[in-house]
């Protein structure tokens, strides 16, 4: 049935009516329904689209945050290497010098030296008693 025949039932159904209302206010019902539930799903679909684009926005700022903490860090390793580097320098400067000195010294500078610090020793125990 197309629309001129549902016109033309409905005069021989209800002749007071008119046919114009009768038959669009069928398809409006049905149209009006369908705009209703596309305008809800656009609805639905905005509110979910803004939660995500918090949620990215969000995830946006820890990113930068973590780049920034990172940045902070790498900093301080590069100093932490630095100084590592700076006092092994040192270490082994000092460990050669030492070692020269136990060669110079031979096992006879070390003999002296022992003696000289238990002299060294005493002295200071007779002056802690008796002062």
């Amino acid at each position: 049935m197309n629309g001129k025949e549902l016109c033309q039932e409905d005069k021989s159904i209800r002749p007071h009516s008119s046919p114009s209302y009768s038959v669009s206010n069928g398809h409006s019902n049905s149209q009006g329904f369908e705009i209703e539930n596309y305008a809800l799903l656009f609805k639905e679909q905005d509110e979910d689209l803004e939660g995500l684009r918090e949620s990215v926005e969000r995830l946006g700022n820890m990113g930068k945050s973590i780049n920034e903490e990172i940045s902070i860090q790498e900093r301080l390793i590069g100093d932490v290497e630095h100084n590592i580097d700076t006092t092994t320098t040192r270490l082994h400067f000092v460990q050669k010098k030492m070692e020269i000195m136990i060669v110079k010294a031979g096992s006879n500078g070390q003999i002296f030296m022992i003696v000289f610090l238990i002299v060294l020793l005493i002295v200071l125990v007779v002056l802690i008693f008796y002062t």
